[in-house]
Order: C-alpha cells, then structure tokens, then sequence
C-alpha cells in the first residue's frame, strides 16, 4: 500500500513523464515533394483517388511557358510519396481548374475551365470527359499563369456539388440534379461591376454573391448587393432559384458591401475627415440556432492617418409572423483602436459556436515615426470567443505580431500565424513563425487564456511570406496538417514542397 504522502509525489512524477514525452515525440511527419519545375500558386488538396488520403496537386511552369499538374500521393496515413505519380500538360486553352465531386462516385475530380466549357480530367493519363458548357467573365488565359476559382460547391444544400460561374450578365448556375448530372444551367441576373482605372482603362468584378434562407423555409436564397440595395433569388421547392429577384431591406442600415465597397467610397474623397462608412461583410449562422446574422464592417476616419474600424454583429431572430428579422442595434460589437483589417472565423472550442480572431494595426504620426526608428510594427490578434450573450466588447486574449521590414532594401517580414488544430482534441492550436528556420507552438487549453504559456518548438524551413502555407485535413484523421512551399533561398527550396502530416 503506498503511503498517502507518496502519492502526491507519484502523480507529479507522472505527469511529469508524460509530458516530457510528449516533448520528445516529433509534432510531425514530414514529407518532401520533389518539384521539377517552378511553382507559383498554392499547392491543391483533393481527394481524387482515395476518399480517406488526400492528393497534392502542383502547378508547375517551364521555361518556355509549358503548364503542368502533377500529383502526389500518400504511401500510408503520415507520408507522401516524394515523387510525383503522374504529370500532365494543361492545354494553352484552359483558363483555370478547381476540384470537387462531381461524379456517381465518393471521390473528387480535377476540373479544367477553358473559356466555354469545362472538363472533369484524370489526374494520371490526362483523359478528359466533357462536364458543361457555359459562358463567362474569364474570356483567355493569363499568360504562365494557371489560377484556381472557387466554381464548385454545394450552392442549393441538397448535398450535391453545383457548378456557379460568374459572367459579364450574372452568373450562370449549374445545379448536379443527381450525382453527375447536371442540369442545362441558369443565368442569374446580377450584371458585372465596371469600373475605371487611373488611366480610364475599364476593369469588371462581379458580384459577390450571399446565402442566407430569408423566408424561414429551410432552403437557402441567394442574395446580391445591387447598386444600394439587397436582391434575394429564392430557392423554391424544386431546389431551383427564381428568375426574378425580390428587393430585401433588412433593418440593419448600411450603405455599402464588402471591403472594395469601403475601399472605393473612402479612397475617392480628398477630405478624409469625420467621415464613417458601413458595409455589409457577410451573412453567417453564428451561433447554429437556424438563423442567418449579419456582421457589418464600418470604418470612421478623422483624417488619413487616424482611423479606426468596427465589426457590428446583428444576430437573426424570428419576428411575430416567424420571418427572419435583425434589431436596428447591434447585439454584440468588435472595435479597436486603428484599422482592423482581417476577420477569420474559427470555432476555438467545437462548440458550434463561431468565434473571431481579429488582425489590427494602429496607424498614425506617433506609430510611424516609432516603426522608422525600430524597423518593426506591432500587429495584434484579438481572440473573441462568442459566450450566451453574444461576443465581449473587450478580446478574451490579444496576441501581438511583429513585422519588420528593411527601408534599405524594402523587404518585409511578416510571420506565419496558424490558428489550428494540430492534435485533434478540439481546442485551436496557436503556431507562430520563429525565424527562417522553426514554428513555435501554443497548444490550445480550455482555460480563458486560449492558448498555454509555454511553446513547443518544430525545426522546419519556413517559407517567407504565410501566403506559401497552406493548412489541411489530409488523411482525415480531426488533425490540420501543413504544407509549405518557397519562392526564396536555395534552387533546390524552391522546387521543394514539404508536408507536415500532425501526429
């Protein structure tokens, strides 16, 4: 029988032990691509071939202005393979690609957009099978370059992946009525936004298109911002969307959309004093009660270097006639001093629940001068986590950034940040960038801090802009794995990818 004055000790011990050899143990399995070619987009991952290990697609450039995929596949549940199982030329005709399912099967397929019609291509031999015929915004390829739209997904929420392709009109719908059928498509009438360059050079974007089920039908509607006002496209009983749309005014007051819409407004005016401008950001279920809600985003600017911005949550009710309904006050809002210039949406906890990490920087005489001086910028990341009455007017935890930069060269350094789950245990994770050469990890804990004191430390090449880092479920086991690429250093780096499959 141990003593009861032993047992305290014993358990220390223990837990001690544990975590020592969780320390011990690599955080990773790294993987090591061979790439023969230059590499200029994000690496894809698709499950073309295995429902349960993913694909690595690269897009690879030759000197002469030759365009290939090659794909790379899994030898067991933490390793890919370093050679590539198959390299295909990409037609001087096709415009972009995108992946998803669009056949009888449970995998996904690669799809190749020429200017009219589309094609479900094996990734292997390079046979193709005709998908769909279609007219759009995107008229001839960029030259050496192979970009990827996100075209395919499930639009109607019957499960099955749809086909929207933007289009100097609208956007042509293309509903998979079965599993690999689609229908003849739909024009939705949403004209392409023109505008003019500095040199009277005409540009079009089109529409950014919304869901949301405004009529508490249990289907979801479309919704466009249309010059001042919102139009919804109703999903009707047949799961097709109307022709005509309906003007949607909801309570909440704003007088733009989307970032571009703020950009544009504040961008043409001189005076940039006392002046406030509101945007609509999006449409969400924030709180998984059935219900869309609305974030809007404002900025309010005393002059070109004072400005501070604010996200506005609106939470969707029911009214008394069981429609979807906003309150003319926001429910919960998120400010900051300076502009808050990202908003990502994670559930920290799996609690159905989205919660919001918030980038910011303070902009003004006192902070430039200051980064002329230390060659560096403080950026912040304010972790809010949703609770019963909606979000804190304060973050339950700030995480400040460095950026530096050289004003001799005109480099800038801005390190990787990764909000993820890296051990499956439902909490997010916190990876920060240390130097050229390592990740330092904050594992996640169920504490209000987020995130434990101490980081753990991962020997790897980082890449030197986070735009080269990629996250995803790549053997489908509740763990973000990592892929890394690199424009910079050694020739042999930069025809590297390396995967980090999480342990």
């Amino acid at each position: 029988m141990v003593p009861c004055t032993v047992k305290p000790i014993l358990r220390l011990i223990i837990l001690l032990l544990v975590t020592l050899k969780s320390i011990a143990e690599p955080l990773f399995d790294v993987s090591k691509l061979n790439v023969q070619r230059t590499i200029k987009h994000p690496i894809i991952a698709a499950f073309l071939l295995d429902p349960e290990q993913a694909n690595l697609l690269v897009r690879e450039f030759s000197e002469n202005g030759g365009r290939f995929i090659a794909t790379y596949a899994m030898v067991d549940e933490n390793h890919f393979d370093s050679q590539a199982i198959g390299v295909i030329t990409v037609n001087p005709e096709v415009i972009f690609v995108d992946t998803g399912t669009v056949t009888n099967g449970t995998v996904e397929s690669l799809i190749l957009f020429e200017r009219e019609q589309a094609w479900r291509v094996d990734p292997l031999t390079g046979k193709r099978e005709h998908l769909i015929d279609f007219h759009s915004l995107y008229q001839q390829p960029v030259i050496d370059e192979l970009p990827s739209l996100d075209l395919v997904r499930d639009i109607n929420g019957d499960g099955l992946e749809d086909i929207m392709i933007p289009d100097f009109d609208g956007y042509w719908v293309y509903l998979q009525r079965s599993k690999g059928k689609f229908d003849d498509g739909k024009l939705i009438r949403v004209p392409a936004i023109m505008d003019l360059t500095w040199q009277d050079y005409p540009w079009y974007r089109h529409a950014k298109p919304y869901y949301a089920d405004v009529n508490i039908d249990g289907l979801q509607d479309l919704l466009f911002w249309d010059k001042d006002r919102l139009q919804v496209y109703y999903q009707q009983q047949n799961r097709v969307f109307a022709s005509h749309p309906v003007a949607y005014q909801p309570m909440v007051d704003f007088q733009n959309e989307g970032l571009t819409g703020l950009s544009i407004k504040l961008g043409g005016r001189d005076d940039q004093s006392n002046i406030t401008e509101k945007s609509l950001f999006r449409f969400a279920d924030l709180n998984s009660d059935g219900l869309a809600d609305i974030i809007t985003l404002s900025v309010h600017s005393k002059g070109v270097l004072n400005k501070k911005s604010t996200y506005e949550i609106y939470m969707g009710e029911l009214d008394t006639s069981g429609q979807l309904t906003f309150a003319k006050t926001p429910t919960s809002v998120i400010e900051s001093d300076g502009i808050q210039f990202q908003m990502k949406e994670i559930d920290f906890n799996e609690d159905g629940r989205t919660d919001f990490v918030v980038s910011s920087v303070e902009i003004g005489l006192g902070k430039i001068l200051a980064a002329l001086i230390t060659g560096s910028i403080s950026q912040d990341l304010q972790f809010y986590q949703m609770g019963e009455a909606g979000y804190a007017s304060k973050p339950n935890v700030v995480w400040e950034i460095k950026t530096t930069f050289s004003l001799s060269t005109g480099d800038v350094f801005y390190p990787t940040v990764l909000i993820i789950d890296i051990n499956g245990d439902k909490l997010v994770d916190l990876l920060v960038q240390d130097g050229d050469s390592a990740l330092k990890i904050y594992l996640g804990n169920a504490s209000s801090r987020l995130f434990n004191r101490t980081s753990l430390r991962f020997d790897i090449p980082m890449p030197d802009d986070p735009d080269l880092v990629e996250v995803a479920d790549l053997n489908k086991d509740g763990k973000d794995d990592i892929i890394l690429r690199y424009d910079a250093g050694e020739d042999w780096l930069q025809k590297t990818v390396h995967v980090l499959i999480s342990r």
